[in-house]
């Protein structure tokens, strides 16, 4: 891999899903998103979140070290409940190199054709224990294609 020969840290990735105490509301999760995106400025992690009903689904990459912290921190946070956390591992660059962290919507996630299968890694993501291979490329699918629909998104 580049970052290997060329001696540069590679981008460590997690998923988790989780599950909120109370449905949370529009301007709450603005309020979250906001706060998480400045702290995660300050720690060059960045990601997506993906919020149905009660559901969570974070994307988080960074250092690998700085992200598995930061999983720590919101592992902690009694608002929610973890249910799941997927390593993804390491990759050559950044998949949301602006996105210090954004809240990715349903309907935009209809727009790429995208909610069903996010439905689909939740549901599976909260069966004990989930295929770790097939919540692995399903995440990572998701991933690649809000990457690659981020600047559409992004105006939105």
């Amino acid at each position: 891999m580049f970052w290997q020969v060329q001696g540069i840290a590679p981008m460590f990735s997690l998923a988790y899903t989780s599950n909120f105490q109370q449905p949370i509301g529009e301007e709450q999760l603005r309020e979250l998103v906001e706060r998480a995106s400045e702290k995660n400025q300050r720690l060059s992690v960045t990601g997506y979140l993906c919020v149905l009903g009660t559901q969570i689904l974070q994307y988080l990459e960074g250092d690998e070290a700085t992200v598995r912290d930061l999983m720590a921190v919101i592992a902690a946070d009694e608002r929610h409940t973890v249910v799941s956390e997927l390593d993804l591992g390491h990759h050559d660059e950044r998949r949301f190199p602006n996105w210090g962290m954004r809240s990715v919507t349903s309907s935009e996630l209809s727009n790429i054709q995208l909610e069903h299968l996010v439905v689909e890694t939740l549901a599976g993501m909260a069966q004990k224990p989930m295929l770790q291979d097939l919540g692995r490329s399903q995440i990572i699918r998701i991933a690649n294609t809000i990457a690659k629909h981020r600047s559409r998104l992004a105006a939105g």
